[in-house]
């Protein structure tokens, strides 16, 4: 069986947040691994969740942030995961809240290369090739992410800086690590050149390219 506070040991860190089942597998097995999960992480959030209302006086021995039923919403979930996330640590803030059709995740802000926004869909891809998707408006992913070195190249991507080889100025396109190329709104090619350079792009002919690395045409 997975003994989540082994593998916490074993990747020498410890949640911000934990999402924790009452019933899985055992109450007491619960209440353990809530334990061990705090005493790694004293500021660690707790959010419960529980078909029975008569282990919530159990529950609080561990100090749960939050307490919430089976039968919760989605969207009450989100809001009480956005809620924990305010009062953790501040690492957890460098991660972007997911809702996928039956569950939610966060994926760290520095592992995403690039977002998309096609038919009232939000794709989020990132460096190591995977893509959560989940319906969306682009303007509301980019109010989150603009202050973690994301820029919005055109009126349906947003690329992260970070993962951004060279800026093609003359043929207004970026090209990211992962090969990906992406247009840029001739209007803005001005700004991300500029913030790219901010973060050492060098400029090369008509292009900005990062190190020795260059997007050729």
């Amino acid at each position: 069986m997975f003994d989540l506070t082994d593998a916490m040991h074993e990747a020498e860190r410890s949640l911000d947040l934990l999402l924790l089942d009452m019933e899985f597998p055992t109450v007491k097995n619960a209440i353990k691994t809530a334990e061990e999960a705090r005493a790694l992480n004293p500021n660690l959030q707790i959010i419960i969740v529980t078909a029975q209302k008569k282990y919530a006086y159990i529950a609080f021995e561990v100090r749960p942030s939050y307490y919430l039923l089976h039968s919760v919403k989605k969207k009450i979930l989100e809001q009480e995961i956005n809620r924990a996330r305010k009062n953790a640590k501040p690492e957890i803030r460098k991660k972007l809240l997911i809702g996928l059709r039956n569950s939610v995740r966060y994926v760290s802000y520095k592992d995403i290369s690039y977002i998309e926004y096609e038919k009232r869909k939000i794709h989020v891809h990132t460096a190591k090739g995977k893509v959560f998707s989940f319906t969306g408006q682009l303007s509301g992913v980019e109010s989150k992410t603009v202050a973690y070195g994301f820029f919005r190249c055109n009126r349906s991507v947003l690329v992260n800086l970070l993962h951004v080889t060279s800026v093609d100025k003359k043929n207004s396109k970026v090209c990211l690590f992962d090969g990906q190329v992406i247009d840029i709104s001739e209007h803005k090619v001005c700004e991300i050149s500029a913030k790219f350079a901010a973060q050492g792009g060098v400029l090369t002919g008509g292009e900005k390219t990062r190190g020795n690395d260059r997007f050729a045409p």
